[in-house]
């Protein structure tokens, strides 16, 4: 379930997710800010994502997530979203420790969705060390 800080109330978020686990369901709990992800942590969420677009200004910055992700808890998987379209974004975060990436515009603006996923794979280190 994705459930994102910017619309929801403070009481409301932890109200969600208690209900996503009760329901046997994961939440990918989406935060921009560092309230935002105070509040994630707080509900309890299991999966959080930092967007990486500011929703004032659209202005994208992927030190969001690294700046924010000092604030996850141990154990808690990271998403990092919005503003990744190279194989340089994908190294750089994945050295960070971050566990995923949510990647669209990069792919729904390329003419060519398949060249343009090798390119990003090629920004990735395997478990293999390549």
């Amino acid at each position: 379930m994705l459930l994102i800080d910017g619309l929801l109330g403070g009481g409301l978020a932890a109200e969600m997710v208690d209900l996503a686990w009760e329901l046997d369901l994961h939440v990918l709990f989406e935060v921009h800010d560092a309230d935002g992800l105070q509040r994630a942590v707080q509900a309890g969420a299991g999966i959080i994502g930092i967007n990486n677009r500011d929703l004032e200004t659209f202005q994208v910055d992927l030190g969001t997530t690294l700046e924010l992700k000092a604030g996850i808890p141990d154990g808690t998987p990271l998403v990092s979203e919005s503003g990744i379209g190279s194989a340089r974004d994908v190294s750089r975060l994945q050295k960070a420790g971050v566990d995923a990436m949510l990647i669209g515009t990069a792919f729904m603006e390329a003419e060519d969705v398949d060249a343009k996923m090798k390119e990003l794979l090629k920004g990735r280190k395997t478990k293999g060390g390549k």
